[in-house]
């Protein structure tokens, strides 16, 4: 993902803002190391696609050639994750969140009272696979078990269903009671437990897809790494590896750690992409256990542009459209006499006499309570269309010499425009879902 002036400096002050009096102390990546790390990065994903790795969801996730069908439904946008518990037992130095308290079940801010009041939702949002995380759902075994059958006697008999676990408390008449309740696959976090493998083992016997998905620790590369082959003797069908995030919670002791950072969207740990890429790609080279790895990038637009477009189609006004990136869009007449305003249809905006000539383009977030106004541009017929017609043409992606897609770099002269570049950017992020792989800044 290519970032412009205008959005570095925008998740710079936002991040650093987040951190609040915690900011100055966290150790930023230099330019220089940065630079040499998204080098080799291309390098690596040239490699990756060299070997017959594939690129999917907008560039955005590799390799996509053997995802757990769980992962497929969550770039789709069709996958409900119910926090089933607030508690775990275990103490992971990465994890972003407190995990102490037993919560009701909830989901995108929803909580349920009871196992019917969940499948309803996701019949009525017409999800195709359910996950089911916390906490550490075993430890609220029985309400598990509860919600599970609900979703297998309620949802649609072909809907693909999963849990995540550290671990700790599986055992062989836990995972058949699951397995015979529908369960389709199992997810372990063993950086929870030092690694280990012993747990992954005994569901690989009972359980028909087991997956492992951790963060990339950037210090455990290769500790991972040769656990690969491990990994494919026991049976292992996946193994997912997430970019390491830092948040306020988790500050203190990614600071022990003596971790570098870097901004984006959210403040990542630096190496943790590229080490995650890298066992990919050692992955690749020996034939061992299929690898994805999940970006940040991926989560945050793939996730949350799934969100807004479900909403969206439940509060569309008439007139509106949805963009590629989920946003509500209004356009509007303004009357040149009084101000007033009153919403047309792209189709009608260019029908209308030469005269009737401005307009005002408005987003609203489907996601959230009232559809809050995200921004509005007073705009004429000229810069509409220019605009649409430029945001149309740099939402492409163009491919390398490798083959491989990359994002291309918005490029919109506004000389005598209307609007900004700025203003460009800003509605470039409402119309499009952007991918690829993100700068290091």
């Amino acid at each position: 993902m290519k970032f412009s002036i205008f959005e570095k400096d925008k998740y710079i002050a936002v991040n650093e803002n987040e951190f609040g009096r915690f900011s100055p102390f966290l150790n930023w990546a230099s330019e220089k190391d940065m630079i040499k790390a998204q080098n080799e990065r291309d390098q690596v994903l040239d490699r990756i696609e060299s070997l017959g790795g594939k690129f999917e969801f907008s560039g955005a996730k590799t390799d996509s050639r053997d995802l757990s069908p769980g992962c497929r439904l969550c770039g789709e946008g069709k996958w409900s994750c119910l926090f089933i518990s607030g508690i775990c037992n275990a103490t992971c130095f990465y994890c972003p969140s407190r995990q102490d308290s037993q919560l009701k079940p909830a989901t995108n801010t929803f909580e349920f009272n009871s196992p019917d009041e969940y499948t309803d939702y996701v019949n009525a949002l017409g999800f195709k696979g359910v996950s089911f995380s916390g906490g550490e759902p075993f430890i609220v075994f029985d309400l598990l078990q509860k919600y599970l059958e609900s979703v297998r006697k309620n949802c649609d008999p072909e809907i693909y269903t999963w849990v995540y676990t550290n671990g700790s408390l599986v055992d062989s008449e836990n995972l058949k009671r699951l397995r015979d309740l529908g369960l389709n696959e199992i997810r372990f976090d063993i950086g929870a437990y030092n690694y280990s493998l012993k747990k992954v083992e005994l569901a690989a016997k009972i359980i028909d897809t087991v997956t492992i998905e951790i963060p990339m620790v950037p210090d455990h590369y290769e500790l991972v790494r040769d656990l690969l082959k491990p990994m494919k003797d026991i049976g292992v069908d996946h193994l997912n590896l997430h970019q390491l995030r830092v948040n306020p919670y988790n500050l203190p002791r990614m600071i022990e750690k003596d971790y570098e950072f870097i901004h984006g969207r959210k403040v990542t740990v630096f190496k943790s992409e590229l080490n995650a890429l890298k066992t990919l790609l050692y992955s690749l080279e020996n034939d061992l256990v299929p690898v994805n790895y999940c970006s940040f990038v991926f989560k945050e637009s793939f996730q949350s542009s799934a969100a807004r477009k479900r909403y969206a189609a439940r509060c569309i006004e008439k007139d509106e459209s949805v963009t590629s990136n989920g946003y509500l869009r209004r356009i509007s007449l303004i009357d040149p006499d009084d101000g007033s305003e009153r919403t047309v249809s792209y189709d009608e905006m260019l029908s209308m006499p030469e005269s009737e000539e401005f307009f005002r383009l408005t987003y609203f977030n489907p996601n959230k309570e009232n559809r809050p106004k995200m921004a509005s541009y007073k705009l004429s017929r000229s810069d509409i269309l220019s605009l649409f017609l430029s945001v149309k043409s740099n939402s492409e992606y163009e491919k390398k010499a490798s083959g491989r897609m990359i994002e291309s770099v918005p490029d919109c002269d506004t000389t005598g425009k209307g609007y900004t570049l700025k203003q460009f950017y800003e509605i470039f992020n409402f119309e499009i879902l952007r991918g690829g792989f993100a700068d290091y800044f």
